[in-house]
């Protein structure tokens, strides 16, 4: 994975590296995950801020994936969150 001036760049390689979770055998609220979606695209087709519903799914993936404070931490000091 690379981060370039031009975005992020994801080899076949890495990707396999992915933690992609089976969602048939997680606990989410798929409906609410969308909804957030749903609501970030069309607000920004509005031109308004997403920021409250960017947040929010960000948390909704966090608990998703099971991370703890200090995870969370971490991802949220990288700034790619």
């Amino acid at each position: 994975m690379m981060f370039g001036s031009d975005g992020l760049h994801i080899y076949p390689d890495n990707a396999k590296q992915l933690p992609i979770l089976d969602l048939s055998k997680v606990s989410v609220n798929q409906s609410y995950v969308v909804k957030l979606v749903d609501d970030i695209i069309s607000l920004k087709k509005q031109g308004l801020s997403t920021e409250k519903q960017e947040i929010e799914l960000d948390f909704e993936i966090y608990k998703l994936y099971g991370l703890s404070a200090e995870e969370i931490k971490i991802v949220e000091e990288s700034g790619i969150s």
